[in-house]
């Protein structure tokens, strides 16, 4: 900077760096001047120590201010992590307690279930008690006939089995169409000619030959007759669903 302009103000300047004497005239870099000093050699050292200092002051609190920021802006995250883990949390521990609520509505619908077979005239053959407080042991029932609820329109959610006797066929076909849902049926026989009658037959959205409702071939469509539902999901039926059909037609095009 050009010293100049000050000269007439102050005899002297000296760095309070380098204590460095600048005359008329002469360029530095913007450094801190000790301005009008007098002559006294110790009366400018004096000076020149307090300019010092008082660099060293501003230098310091122009580290410290950053870093103040800097731990204030750490603390302030950590506290809004703090707050995110403990909302988080709550939301867990919120769905864990909705679950318990449900598994716990849904067993006890399960019990009710069981007990009115078992006023119509059914009988626990196996099972039927609660263990662990959220689970149902795998219940059979026997004397089971087609006339009662649990045949036609009553939907357990629960290991549940009631056995119902036939003679022919036709009458295992009848007892199961006579129920309300059509989802998914089993027939289990070592005639193939027999399964695949009975599977054209039944009412259901899958017949599985030999297995239970859980076993799904991930290319088969999944869907249900009557109220189980409409439609169809997976693969190209799920395709299809999703597809507007358009016909093209031209008449009289080959007269």
């Amino acid at each position: 900077t050009d010293l100049a302009p000050l000269h007439a103000r102050f005899p002297d300047y000296v760095c309070a760096l380098c204590h460095k004497r600048f005359a008329r005239g002469d360029r530095a870099m913007p450094v801190m001047l000790v301005e009008g000093l007098g002559r006294d050699p110790e009366t400018k050292q004096k000076g020149v120590e307090q300019r010092i200092d008082e660099v060293k002051n501003l230098n310091q609190r122009g580290m410290e201010e950053p870093a103040k920021r800097a731990a204030q802006d750490v603390t302030q995250g950590i506290q809004n992590l703090k707050s995110d883990i403990q909302e988080a949390s709550e939301g867990i521990l919120g769905s864990q307690q909705e679950s318990l609520r449900r598994a716990l509505a849904e067993l006890k619908r399960a019990e009710e279930q069981i007990a009115l077979t078992v006023s119509q005239g059914a009988r626990v053959l196996s099972g039927g008690e609660r263990y662990n407080r959220t689970f149902l042991a795998p219940t059979v029932l026997e004397n089971v006939t087609p006339e009662m609820d649990v045949a036609k329109d009553m939907e357990i959610f629960a290991p549940v089995f009631p056995i119902i006797s036939f003679k022919e066929d036709h009458e295992a076909i009848e007892i199961a169409n006579a129920s309300i849902y059509g989802l998914n049926a089993g027939v289990f026989t070592n005639n193939i000619n027999r399964a695949i009658q009975a599977g054209y037959q039944i009412e259901s959205g899958t017949v599985c030959v030999n297995g239970a409702g859980l076993y799904h071939p991930d290319a088969a469509a999944f869907g249900g007759f009557k109220q189980s539902g409409l439609g169809r999901e997976g693969t190209l039926t799920g395709l299809e669903e999703m597809t507007q059909t358009k016909t093209i037609v031209f008449r009289n095009a080959l007269s």
